[in-house]
C-alpha cells in the first residue's frame, strides 16, 4: 500500500510532466507555427467539407454536447469521491441566502445518503429546451460574420443579393455588412431564405499562433467582462433577483452550472453574450471558436463541481494565475467574495 507521503509525491510529479506538456504546446504553437501548419490545413479542409460544421447552428450544438459530457463526468465523481478527490463543501439539508448570509432549509440537492440528485430524463429535456431555444434561435437570426470571409459570401449567407438595385437590402445594412463585419445584422427573411441555416467560413485556417492567442485573450476578456455584471447581480437588489436561483442550493456540485432552476435565462444569456464579446473582440477564427467553447465549458463547469481535484486548472497553471473549485464554492458560501470566472 502507497503511503500519504508517496501518493504526494506522485501527484507532484504528475503535475509537473502535465505542466511540460501544456507549456510545449503553448510555446511551439506560439514560436513556430510553421509546425502545425499541415495538421490545421488538413483539419480545416475536413471540417469545411462537413454540414454540420457549415451549420449556422454548429457552435449551440457544440456547447451543448461539452456540457452534456463535463457534467456526466463531474456527476460521476461527486456521486462516489475517492481520495484525493474528495467534496470541498458538506452542507447536506441547507442553504446558504448569500445577502442576508442567513441559512434557508430545505433546498439542498443531496439525497440518498449524499449522493448528486440526478433529475428524470423529462426534466433534462425541459433543461435542453429552456437553454437551447434561445441561442439556436439567434444562430437563425443573425448573420455569422467572421474574419477573412469575404463580404459577398457574408452578403450571401444573410439571404442578401449582391445587386445594388435590390430593394431589400438598403445602403445602411450594406454598410454595416461590408465595412464594419462585428456590426450585428439581421438575416433577411424572404420565402427563398427564412432563416440562416449556413454561415460563411474562412477559406484558409488559422495559425496555431492565432489560435493560442485568440482562445487565452477570449478567456482573459471573459473573466472580465462577466466580472463586471457578475458584481453588479449582488450588489443590486433588481439584477439579484435574476441571480438569486444560482445560490439557492446546499453544497455545490456541478448541476449547479447550467440546471434550469439554478440559472435564470438573463443570466445564461448574459454569460454567452460575454464570452462571444470576448471572440469578437479577439477577430476569433471559427476553428479558434471551435476550440475555445470546450475549453470554456470545462473551466465552467469544473469551477462549479465542488470538488477537491488533485489536477484540477488550477493547479495546472503557475500558483497565483487561477482560481478553481475551491474558491468558486466559497463565492456561492459567502456571496461577497472571488467575482472573478476564472483568475485568482
Amino acid at each position: 500500500m502507497v503511503d500519504a507521503s508517496g501518493l504526494e509525491e506522485s501527484r507532484k510529479r504528475n503535475l509537473f510532466f502535465l505542466r511540460c506538456g501544456l507549456f510545449s504546446i503553448v510555446s511551439t504553437a506560439l514560436l513556430f507555427p510553421a509546425w502545425y501548419d499541415p495538421f490545421l490545413q488538413q483539419l480545416w479542409s475536413f471540417l469545411k467539407n462537413r454540414s454540420l460544421y457549415n451549420s449556422s447552428m454548429w457552435e449551440s450544438f457544440l456547447t451543448m454536447f461539452s456540457y452534456i459530457i463535463y457534467e456526466i463526468f463531474y456527476t460521476l465523481l461527486a456521486i462516489n469521491p475517492k481520495e484525493p478527490c474528495t467534496r470541498i463543501d458538506r452542507r447536506p439539508g441547507e442553504s446558504v441566502d448569500v445577502r442576508n448570509h442567513t441559512e434557508v432549509s430545505g433546498t439542498s440537492h443531496l439525497h440518498r445518503n449524499g449522493t448528486v440528485y440526478i433529475p428524470s430524463p423529462r426534466g433534462r429535456l425541459r433543461e435542453a429546451i429552456i437553454y437551447a431555444a434561445p441561442v439556436i434561435f439567434l444562430d437563425l437570426i443573425m448573420v455569422k460574420k467572421f474574419v477573412g470571409v469575404s463580404k459577398e459570401d457574408i452578403i450571401r449567407s444573410g439571404g442578401y443579393s449582391l445587386s445594388s438595385t435590390n430593394s431589400s437590402m438598403d445602403s445602411v445594412t450594406r454598410l454595416e455588412i461590408q465595412q464594419t463585419w462585428k456590426v450585428p445584422t439581421l438575416h433577411n427573411f424572404s420565402w427563398s431564405s427564412p432563416v440562416q441555416l449556413v454561415r460563411a467560413l474562412p477559406e484558409a485556417p488559422p495559425t496555431s499562433r492565432q489560435i493560442v492567442i485568440g482562445v487565452i485573450g477570449a478567456l482573459v476578456l471573459y473573466d472580465f467582462f462577466f466580472y463586471v455584471p457578475h458584481i453588479a447581480m449582488h450588489r443590486f437588489s433588481l439584477l439579484w433577483h435574476f441571480h438569486k436561483p444560482h445560490h439557492k442550493h446546499a453544497e455545490i456540485h456541478v448541476q449547479v452550472t447550467n440546471q434550469y432552476v439554478r440559472l435564470s435565462l438573463t443570466e445564461r444569456l448574459t454569460l454567452l453574450a460575454s464570452a462571444n464579446i470576448a471572440l469578437h473582440a479577439m477577430s476569433a477564427h471559427p476553428l479558434t471558436r471551435t476550440i475555445f467553447v470546450p475549453i470554456f465549458l470545462y473551466l465552467l463547469v469544473e469551477n462549479h463541481c465542488g470538488l477537491d481535484l488533485p489536477y484540477g486548472y488550477h493547479r495546472l497553471l503557475p500558483s497565483g494565475w487561477a482560481a478553481g473549485p475551491e474558491e468558486h464554492a466559497e463565492h456561492h458560501r459567502k456571496g461577497n467574495v472571488n467575482f472573478q470566472p476564472y483568475r485568482e
